[in-house]
């Protein structure tokens, strides 16, 4: 409802956060009378700090804001949660797992479960992620635009290398991401509108769940403007390949180089 309020005007939005939290009023009446042996627990999404729920509870609540790891705290996080599971894993394998799946810790604490199984005792390497991680492919790509868009040059280049080292060409990783790209510049649009998540799979034309959920992860972080001028570069070095003034393999460095110099 807050993405809602916003696109339509400060004064909808108001009278729906008012609405919002009259709603949860009786509620807020009632934590002071709660036993001290009584734990309630709200799970949610990400949430701003004016959303009318959690302005309403912070009077009789402790409220904590638990950001997920990233960089060399992701990385310790990792190899943390592996040794507790009885097994270890290499550095490399360390960094492509988090370079495929990010700081999603529910996702890479079962990616980490199964590569603990399959790999029975002996240290967890870079070709077993591969083999193992679900939608690896897939992952690849949006961990490849996230890095493009997030200014990574290296990672970006080294997840789409590992596509083309999987046998793909040049232009085929290209389309991918134009693919991808264009699934955000759909996501970003429906978000705009409010449309409910639940609908988002009627929008973006898939039936894969994994695809819908990181599509509009991806989304919610970028402005339908930065995401247009990205597809727009994409184009121009469809173009030149086209008309035979870029090699595909130059023309991939080169995007990756574009896109993140934005």
């Amino acid at each position: 409802s807050q993405g809602r309020g916003r696109g339509r005007g400060r004064g909808r939005g108001s009278s729906e956060n008012s609405g919002v939290a009259s709603q949860w009023q009786v509620l807020g009446d009632a934590i002071p009378q709660m036993p001290d042996s009584t734990v309630l627990v709200f799970t949610d999404g990400s949430l701003g700090a004016n959303n009318p729920l959690l302005r309403l509870l912070r009077p009789v609540a402790q409220v904590e804001e638990l950001s997920a790891p990233s960089g060399e705290a992701l990385a310790r996080w990792v190899k943390s949660t592996v040794e507790a599971k009885g097994s270890s894993m290499s550095p490399s394998a360390n960094r492509s797992i988090t370079d495929l799946v990010g700081n999603d810790l529910w996702t890479l604490d079962q990616e980490l479960e199964k590569l603990a199984l399959y790999c029975s005792g002996r240290e967890i390497q870079d070709k077993d992620v591969g083999e193992m991680v679900s939608q690896v492919r897939e992952a690849n790509i949006f961990a490849a635009v996230d890095a493009m868009i997030d200014g990574r040059p290296g990672v970006a280049l080294r997840l789409l290398h590992r596509l083309k080292e999987d046998g793909r060409e040049a232009l085929y990783v290209i389309s991918m991401v134009e693919r991808q790209l264009r699934l955000l510049a759909l996501a970003r649009d429906a978000i705009d509108r409010g449309m409910p998540q639940s609908e988002l799979k009627g929008r973006l034309g898939t039936s894969s769940d994994f695809v819908v959920r990181k599509t509009a992860e991806q989304a919610r972080r970028h402005p339908m403007p930065e995401i247009i001028w990205r597809y727009d570069r994409l184009l121009e070095t469809d173009l030149a390949i086209k008309r035979g003034r870029l090699e595909p393999d130059l023309a991939l460095e080169l995007l990756v180089g574009d896109e993140v110099s934005r």
